[in-house]
C-alpha cells in the first residue's frame, strides 16, 4: 500500500468524501490521475463502521415507523371503543345498571357551576 493509499484510507476514516480528499491531493501536488486511480479502489471494506452505522441507521427508521404505527392505531381505534362503551351501557336492562356502567367507564360529565351562578347574576340585573 502506497503512502497515498494509507493518506486517502485516513482521511475516509475521518470522514472526509473523496471529492474532499481529491481537491486537497490535488493542490498539494499529486497527479490528478494518480489520485483518481486511488480513490476508485472500494476502502469501504477495511472500515467496519460503515456497515454498523447503516444498520443502525435502518434500525432506528424501522422502530420509529413502528411506534408510528402503533400509535396511530391506537388513535384510530380509541373512538370505537368509546362507542362500545356507550352501546354496551344503552343495553343494560335496568337503569341503575345504565348508571353504574356510565360511572364504571367514565362515560358522563359533570355539570359546571358556574353557568348556574352566571344565570342567576343575568336574571338580577335590570
Amino acid at each position: 500500500m502506497t503512502n497515498l493509499d494509507e493518506y486517502i484510507k485516513k482521511e475516509l476514516k475521518k470522514g472526509f468524501s473523496k471529492e474532499e480528499i481529491k481537491e486537497t491531493l490535488t493542490k498539494a501536488g499529486w497527479n490528478e490521475n494518480d489520485v483518481v486511480k486511488a480513490l476508485e479502489k472500494d476502502y469501504k471494506e477495511e472500515f467496519s463502521q460503515y456497515k454498523v452505522k447503516t444498520k443502525k441507521f435502518w434500525l432506528i427508521l424501522a422502530t420509529i415507523v413502528i411506534i408510528i404505527l402503533l400509535a396511530g392505531a391506537i388513535i384510530y381505534t380509541f373512538p370505537y371503543l368509546e362507542e362500545q362503551k356507550i352501546e354496551s351501557c344503552r343495553n343494560q336492562p335496568t337503569q341503575i345498571k345504565k348508571y353504574n356502567c356510565i360511572i364504571k367507564n367514565k362515560l358522563y360529565t359533570l355539570p359546571e357551576e358556574n353557568n348556574n351562578e352566571q344565570k342567576l347574576e343575568d336574571k338580577n340585573e335590570p
